[in-house]
């Protein structure tokens, strides 16, 4: 897979595994995403950019959650690079 299919395939499993909330602007109801896609793209991108592709470790995306599903604050996506 080329690394703009991983870069899109991660941006969809981010989506799908983050919340939306809706606004209605006038009669249209608009999503919002949890997490802005510019903001998760940069994420990705700068995740991809800065590897060690002299390593065999991977990119690891983890969505984390304290459990408390009324504060949409307290969930968190760390884009992991390792370095062992």
């Amino acid at each position: 897979m080329a690394i703009l299919e991983n870069v899109e395939e991660a941006m969809k499993f981010i989506k799908k595994n983050t919340r939306s909330m809706y606004e209605v602007r006038g009669s249209q109801r608009i999503e919002v995403p949890e997490y802005p896609e510019r903001v998760i793209r940069e994420a990705i991108v700068n995740a991809v950019a800065h590897r060690d592709y002299f390593s065999a470790d991977a990119i690891q995306i983890r969505i984390f959650s304290n459990g408390n599903d009324d504060a949409w604050y307290n969930l968190y996506i760390f884009i992991i690079i390792n370095y062992l």
